[in-house]
């Protein structure tokens, strides 16, 4: 795994997730996995959409994300990048309060930091529904990503009038955890 950004990684979580739920070393390994799979660690990467940087981030989203922070961001600057990158990462972790085990709610905000939160939060409400659970206070297994991810895939799973792209938001979860747990996650 490459560890050239290692210290930038180490900093911006100190600044924008200083209490990340696993640790400081968990957290750079998940980072470094993540950023493997957006950019094969590429500062200069662009998707086709139009995703820039290390972390991939839209153009709109670092800038709503920079706003507030000191000086002018820069995302094709990695520690720009990487830090809002993370500050979107503990966004994404936040918005799913109703995920108590700490790697599943990883699992979902990285498929919403991929794909949507709308898209998301539609299949857990899809999955919770289907389980006969009432309401979000009510454990079950729409809890579990393998569970709930199988709703990004129905009809019914639409926000917008739009449909997710679901394989691929499966596909970066499992090869972001692919390469987080082959660090030990």
């Amino acid at each position: 795994m490459n560890h050239t950004f290692d210290d930038i990684i180490k900093f911006a979580l100190a600044l924008e997730w200083p209490e990340f739920p696993l640790g400081e070393v968990r957290g750079l390994e998940l980072i470094r996995a993540q950023m493997q799979a957006e950019s094969s660690f590429d500062p200069k990467a662009k998707s086709k959409c139009g995703a820039c940087g290390l972390m991939q981030l839209m153009p709109a989203t670092f800038e709503d994300i920079w706003r507030g922070r000191a000086g002018t961001g820069d995302i094709w600057l990695p520690e720009h990048n990487i830090r809002a990158g993370i500050a979107y990462d503990r966004q994404q972790y936040e918005h799913f309060p109703e995920i108590p085990e700490v790697v599943e709610r990883v699992k979902f905000s990285l498929a919403a930091y991929n794909g949507g939160r709308g898209y998301v939060n539609k299949a857990l409400d899809l999955a919770r529904r289907a389980e006969g659970c009432e309401n979000s206070s009510q454990a079950g297994r729409w809890q579990l990503w393998e569970s709930a991810k199988t709703y990004l895939a129905v009809e019914g799973c639409v926000v917008g009038g739009k449909r997710p792209d679901y394989r691929q938001m499966w596909n970066y979860v499992d090869r972001i955890m692919a390469l987080w747990v082959g660090n030990g996650a």
